[in-house]
């Protein structure tokens, strides 16, 4: 048991995701008992085990939906039939409750501005780990940035390495030159992140996405691009953007698209 809550501490530590699934009731004779633990990681690999043959097997199946979607399943699993390949069957049923374990979204702000230490000094509260990237060494302190986890000096590609982008990372591109906005958002759309948000006018954005489709970039890695990022408040100050780029990654959170 030791096994699996250390394997979901590590799971948290590296902001990936899971299932955990645990035997909560048992009739007849059955392979596990209540309590039985098993962590189903997102790669496929699993700790522990809730009785291995036909509780194991169905644990697994849901698994991926619990991860994907973020809601429990409670599933029974009949012990009564036919064994599955050279197992006896147990005369019971096990009843599975499949939870998923999450840690917190990876917030990638590109730009130590306004914007963005006042997004970062707001996400941690709304269930985001945030690291802020500027190539700016005055500006990219964390005693100037509250809130934020990491600060990595750098704006572009290069930083990628230290970045660990992943399919629940969110990257913000409030950055202070058009420059540097492009750089980053031709690294972003190639990243398996899943929102892409970038501050800019309407006019601004649209001559980047234009330079970068000419370029060869999918338009549909373009399409799923936030810009002009958050929703329409009317906010005007730098928190009140803040406040509408995060309305926009919770109802993306929660609301992704297919």
């Amino acid at each position: 048991m030791t096994d699996v809550y250390q394997a979901i501490v590590d799971l948290i530590e590296t902001g990936q995701s899971g299932a955990l699934a645990t035997v909560v009731a048992k009739e007849g004779s059955g392979p596990q008992v209540p309590g039985a633990k098993m962590l189903f990681r997102a790669d496929g690999s699993i700790v522990g085990t809730v009785g291995g043959g036909a509780p194991e097997k169905r644990a697994c199946q849901v698994a991926p939906d619990v991860i994907r979607t973020g809601k429990p399943q409670l599933i029974t699993v009949n012990l009564y039939g036919k064994a599955e390949s050279d197992q006896q069957p147990c005369g019971g049923r096990l009843t599975v409750f499949v939870e998923p374990i999450t840690s917190p979204s990876s917030l990638l702000i590109f730009g130590a501005g306004h914007v963005g230490a006042a997004l970062a000094k707001l996400a941690p509260g709304l269930g985001f780990r945030v690291t802020v990237i500027d190539e700016r060494p005055a500006y990219a302190k964390l005693d100037r940035l509250e809130g934020a986890s990491q600060v990595v000096v750098g704006i572009g590609p290069e930083v990628a390495d230290q970045l660990g982008v992943n399919e629940r990372t969110f990257m913000v591109i409030v950055t202070h030159g058009h420059a540097n906005d492009e750089r980053v958002l031709r690294f972003a759309v190639e990243s398996p992140a899943c929102y892409v948000g970038m501050m800019a006018s309407r006019r601004k954005s649209g001559g980047i996405l234009d330079r970068l489709a000419a370029d060869g970039v999918a338009r549909e890695k373009l399409d799923r691009v936030h810009t002009p990022i958050g929703l329409d408040i009317g906010a005007i100050t730098p928190a009140e953007i803040a406040v509408s780029i995060a309305a926009e990654m919770i109802r993306h959170r929660h609301h992704p698209p297919d």
